[in-house]
């Protein structure tokens, strides 16, 4: 079972009052057994058995990367409404492929970018709305942590979509067109390769957006763990310390906002951003508000995931 299910979901399946875990489906006797510990009513050795139970209302997807388009498909035509995990899609093709088919079913598509979920970027969101620091000129992100090598990972293996940019440099993306929501007019990737897993392991992008807005973003599997997020207006900064996990000091966030003059003010916010992802997602299915605009904006931030893959690999300037 993905740990991420196991450590992170599951729990705040179990808090929130809006659903319950009702099946889990896993082809290792290892899967089974967490399962059941886990506390699952039902446990099914392949995904298909899992589809046809009829008691199902939704299905939340952590599979490898590459897996993602073809279960998503499936949970679709067999009327499940679907959380995937990040990133939906490796190609823009795939993700409209998707979206048209879960849009055909009258099921609700959704991406599992957890973080947005928690009132630290609700607050920043907010606070741009509002111009609290001007204009907006440039944006800076990154995410890194320490790969352990020698353990059998999916994050290793490039035929599974492996490598830095899809497991947390889709997160810098993310931020970018969720918290300035324009669209990059260019993109430049540079990156390191691992020789023998042929996956990027660093990486640096530039990119330029509509209204000359620059952003750079970094991430990498050689550094510490760090997740940040710094945006500059003409009047001020706000800078997020912990802005892509902040269940890692315990659903603490902090926002820093810093003025023309030098002069800082912090906020600290709390929550739990798998628990309130699936607050958001449950409310979306009891209103039936399966938002169109919002399918298609998981369209848009597979292209950009996409393009910047593709410069990241060419070492050239993608043109959007």
């Amino acid at each position: 079972m993905a740990r991420i299910a196991r450590e992170k979901f599951i729990p705040a399946l179990h808090v929130t009052e809006d659903g319950e875990l009702l099946a889990v489906a896993s082809s290792s006797q290892q899967g089974q057994a967490q399962a059941r510990q886990l506390g699952s009513k039902r446990v099914y050795s392949s995904y298909e058995e899992l589809l046809q139970d009829p008691e199902i209302d939704a299905v939340y997807i952590p599979l490898p990367n590459a897996l993602h388009k073809e279960w998503v498909i499936r949970a679709a035509a067999a009327k499940k409404h679907i959380l995937c995990e990040k990133p939906l899609a490796l190609t823009a093709a795939d993700a409209e492929e998707m979206v048209s088919v879960c849009k055909r079913n009258g099921v609700f598509l959704a991406e599992a970018f957890m973080y947005r979920y928690h009132p630290q970027l609700q607050r920043v969101k907010m606070l741009l709305a509002q111009g609290v620091i001007g204009e907006v000129k440039y944006f800076r992100a990154g995410f890194s942590y320490l790969m352990n090598w020698e353990k059998k990972n999916i994050r290793l293996d490039p035929q599974l979509g492996g490598g830095c940019l899809f497991d947390i440099g889709c997160y810098c993306l993310d931020a970018l067109n969720f918290l300035l929501g324009m669209k990059p007019e260019e993109i430049y990737a540079t990156g390191v390769f691992h020789p023998e897993y042929k996956i990027d392991i660093a990486a640096a992008v530039n990119l330029k957006l509509e209204k000359g807005i620059l952003a750079q973003l970094q991430f990498s599997f050689q550094q510490p763990f760090s997740d940040y997020c710094e945006i500059f207006g003409e009047r001020g900064t706000i800078t997020l310390p912990r802005a892509f996990r902040p269940d890692k000091a315990g659903g603490q966030g902090i926002i820093l906002f810093t003025d023309a003059g030098g002069k800082q003010q912090e906020e600290v916010y709390q929550g739990d951003p798998y628990l309130l992802q699936l607050q958001v997602y449950h409310a979306n299915l009891r209103t039936e508000d399966n938002d169109g605009a919002a399918m298609s904006r998981l369209i848009e931030q597979a292209r950009l995931l996409e393009a910047c893959f593709a410069s990241l690999q060419q070492e050239q300037v993608v043109h959007l």
